[in-house]
């Protein structure tokens, strides 16, 4: 097969004169095509279609959703703080996908600031085999985008009932996973479109180190806060 780049406004087939090809909708990708005994090699196929347009619009919308969500840190603090008071036994963080990734900054942040350890929880082993755990004295830190992924949203409920104090993280503050959260912190990013998650990634973070500088010092003052809309959109 030949490796060749597609865009496209939909997804099915087209014929390129030497072969078939498959392509996704609105995804920058190589793909591979059958050449079906056709010898020339291929040139660029370009369909009439703006590649990457959403994905481009959802970068550039980040400096104004995190300056929204930088502007409300100082509201949420007092409750970040009482959350994570004494006796604490440690952090659990619940995340899927992309999210899952932001919850990695988030175990380095929180244990530099709560100077106790910060673990990635594993639904399955709740929801499918029944473990019976006590989360008294953790704070337990469930991460979605869309608030709807029903294990995040049971396992944050059954880690409640369990003992832990709970804050979701998420872009509907009107989702499962928000109302059984005593926290919620709300993205402000909307509905995030394109496939590879970009705004709610970099909210999510952020959200991570307000949470970890509401809880200990990890290094991050107004004046960074103040700059860091402003130095995202210098890069994108």
């Amino acid at each position: 097969g030949h490796a060749l780049t597609v865009e496209a406004s939909e997804p099915g087939l087209v014929d390129v004169g030497w072969g078939q090809i498959r392509w996704a909708s609105g995804l920058g990708v190589k793909l591979c095509a059958h050449a079906h005994g056709v010898a020339e090699e291929p040139s660029s196929v370009r369909l009439n279609y703006p590649l990457g347009t959403t994905m481009e619009t959802e970068i550039a919308e980040q400096p104004v959703t995190l300056e929204a969500l930088i502007r409300r840190r100082t509201e949420l603090q007092p409750a970040i703080t009482r959350c994570f008071q004494a006796p604490l036994a440690g952090t659990v963080i619940v995340a899927r996908g992309s999210s899952d990734h932001a919850a990695t900054c988030g175990r380095y942040l929180l244990e530099v600031a709560t100077h106790r350890p910060v673990a990635s929880a594993s639904p399955s082993v709740h929801l499918l085999y029944r473990a019976t755990v006590d989360f008294s004295g953790y704070v337990v830190i469930a991460v979605s985008q869309s608030g709807r992924t029903p294990e995040i949203a049971s396992f944050l409920q059954r880690a409640q009932r369990s003992g832990a104090r709970t804050i979701a993280i998420t872009s509907d503050a009107d989702s499962p996973l928000a109302e059984v959260a005593d926290i919620v912190i709300s993205l402000g990013t909307g509905e995030e479109r394109a496939v590879p998650a970009t705004k709610t990634v970099t909210a999510e973070i952020a959200a991570f180190a307000m949470i970890a500088q509401a809880v200990g010092d990890v290094g991050i003052t107004d004046r960074h806060w103040e700059a860091l809309p402003g130095e995202v959109s210098a890069v994108v």
